[in-house]
């Protein structure tokens, strides 16, 4: 099957975290036998130069095209409708120009944005289109008015909308009268492939370990908040926090005001290999998101057989339980505080080979790819 997954972007040295959840899906549905092309619009305010139109490169087989004009803040003055019609021409003329080389059976969209974009294409040229839904926008209490246009044309008009978790698709059908289909996120081949000694408590402390972009929405305040609260620095607990973002200055001021900087080190933003090595010195992991529709870096975490402390929201009550961790209100500081604690009491008491064999046998890119592949050929085949 020829596959054109339509993606925020694709991963660089410049930005290794831009669409690398896509990426991973087009190399596992690539080892699936199909011939996957990616496309993205990139509409980002970033600081380095970019080459303005098209550009295309190749991965492994797997061809990636991309199109730039200007950052997308640039357009909000215009007023949500032109911005969006402005998104519908540059999408159009990229797959215009796409499509010259390769015909497609189908597209899969990731992000409302580019099932909307996807369903616009859709429209033109009767290709079928299966939608993919994380994005954490869609949690808020009210939705910008550009997101419902969007959404309430694109998802009544793919062929199967497919969210990545079931408070996502209740919040789509709540807000769009429109069901969907629950497949997880996946964790990539390399995280399952190397060898992994399951290292034992450090004598010098736990180790803690959290990976997300530094945004107030991630709930890295309350977990600073927490483990002073739980003491546990003074007894040589550490936290390494993987990723970067806007908040980073207020966070590292509050590590500073709290007297924890030799506690608490904040590294930026790493790739995927430098993540996993940070994982596998790690004696536990911690999500405090405030929240989140289904979050990747915890199964990452739990495919190296860690178990997590995370927050009650999106897909995290999915993936989480007793056997792999511990469950918390968001927000709640004392409730992390105690579960900090705990774990540090009850960590020995984890299977750690049954969390990593429990997330490979749900999560794994084989799994997860096998579960697209069934509706995509569903699609094709009642087109």
């Amino acid at each position: 099957m020829n596959i054109l997954l339509f993606s925020r972007g694709y991963p660089s040295t410049k930005d290794s975290q831009w669409g690398c959840f896509e990426r991973d899906q087009a190399r596992a549905l690539q080892q699936l036998g199909h011939n996957v092309t990616v496309m993205s619009v990139d509409g980002r305010f970033r600081l380095y130069s970019r080459k303005l139109g098209i550009t295309s490169y190749e991965d492994d087989g797997i061809k990636i095209y991309n199109i730039y004009f200007l950052p997308f803040k640039a357009l909000i003055p215009l007023g949500y409708r032109l911005r969006l019609k402005i998104w519908r021409h540059i999408a159009l003329y990229l797959y215009n120009q796409i499509q010259k080389e390769q015909k497609f059976d189908l597209i899969y969209a990731h992000y409302l944005t580019n099932i909307y974009l996807a369903s616009v294409i859709k429209q033109k040229y009767s290709i079928p289109v299966v939608g993919i839904e994380h994005w954490s926008v869609l949690n808020q209490r009210r939705l910008p008015l550009y997101v419902k246009a969007m959404g309430n044309i694109a998802y009544p008009n793919v062929d199967r909308l497919i969210v990545v978790s079931e408070s996502l698709r209740q919040q789509i059908l709540l807000r769009f009268g429109i069901d969907s289909i629950v497949i997880h996120n996946m964790v990539s081949r390399e995280f399952f492939e190397r060898k992994i000694p399951f290292r034992k408590r450090s004598h010098n402390g736990l180790k803690i370990i959290s990976v997300g972009n530094l945004l107030y929405g991630k709930g890295y305040d309350a977990l600073i908040k927490a483990f002073y609260r739980s003491k546990l620095y003074e007894k040589g607990a550490r936290i390494t926090i993987v990723g970067e973002g806007k908040a980073r200055r207020e966070l590292q001021r509050l590590i500073t005001c709290l007297n924890l900087q030799n506690c608490i080190s904040l590294v930026g933003r790493k790739d995927k290999s430098e993540v996993l090595n940070f994982l596998l010195s790690s004696d536990f992991f911690v999500h405090p998101s405030r929240g989140e529709n289904f979050s990747v870096a915890i199964i990452e975490a739990l495919s190296v057989g860690l178990p997590v402390i995370a927050t009650i929201c999106g897909g995290a009550v999915d993936c989480i339980n007793s056997n792999n961790g511990i469950l918390v209100p968001i927000d709640d500081e004392q409730a992390l505080s105690d579960a900090l604690l705990s774990m540090n009491e009850k960590l020995d008491t984890y299977d750690r080979e049954y969390i990593m064999n429990d997330c490979r046998d749900k999560y794994s890119d084989e799994v997860i790819a096998n579960q697209l592949n069934k509706i995509f050929h569903e699609v094709i085949n009642i087109k």
